[in-house]
């Protein structure tokens, strides 16, 4: 009996032992998973940091690189180009194009993806069409606004806004938080498309 019991007291004992060793395994385990996590999230939020020192880029605030390309795509633009409009993809199924319209009121269009004409088009606009696209330029005092309007989400499009008018020359990325009256100028500029009897190139 006597032997019996002490058979029963070791079988207990080591599983005990067992089930200790066992669950620091598990710990450490743990504790090791939260550690990668915890770096995760710290390099995640040190990135999300500097993305949110790209926000709305204001006169007087540290230049954002992005101008001096601006600028350098502005120098090649010729001078009859005075208005364009163009859409930049994002990770659904946002419509990626490009819509100039030139001096003469010779317009092309480029529709790269999402887009219910592909590929290059050419049309033409009316002299009233191009005078109401050029007095709304002047309207909302384009050349008075920030050259960048931008967002930490990266999953947003960009829509860029190039005007030309009384020899000065300006290109706007709205990708976020762009005012009423850009945003108006925009809309006038999706509006032209529509009205223009394209032909396919």
């Amino acid at each position: 009996m006597r032997t019996s019991n002490f058979i029963m007291i070791t079988i207990m004992t080591s599983m005990f032992i067992i089930g200790c060793s066992s669950s620091k395994d598990t710990t450490k385990t743990s504790g090791e998973n939260n550690s990668e996590i915890e770096q995760i999230n710290e390099a995640e939020g040190t990135a999300e940091g500097e993305k949110m020192n790209t926000g709305i880029i204001s006169k007087g605030e540290k230049e954002d690189p992005r101008e001096k390309l601006l600028a350098d795509a502005i120098a090649n633009y010729p001078d009859s180009l005075v208005a364009m409009l163009k859409k930049t993809p994002c990770y659904g199924r946002c419509p990626v194009f490009s819509f100039k319209i030139y001096s003469s009121g010779s317009v092309n269009y480029y529709g790269k993806a999402n887009t219910e004409m592909e590929g290059m088009y050419t049309g033409k606009l009316t002299d009233e069409k191009v005078a109401i696209v050029l007095k709304k330029i002047e309207k909302i005092n384009f050349f008075e606004l920030n050259n960048i309007y931008d967002t930490n989400v990266t999953d947003f499009p960009s829509v860029n806004v190039y005007a030309n008018k009384d020899g000065k020359k300006k290109q706007i990325i709205d990708r976020q938080g762009g005012p009423k009256e850009l945003k108006e100028l925009e809309a006038l500029l999706d509006e032209m498309i529509k009205t223009v009897k394209w032909t396919k190139s």
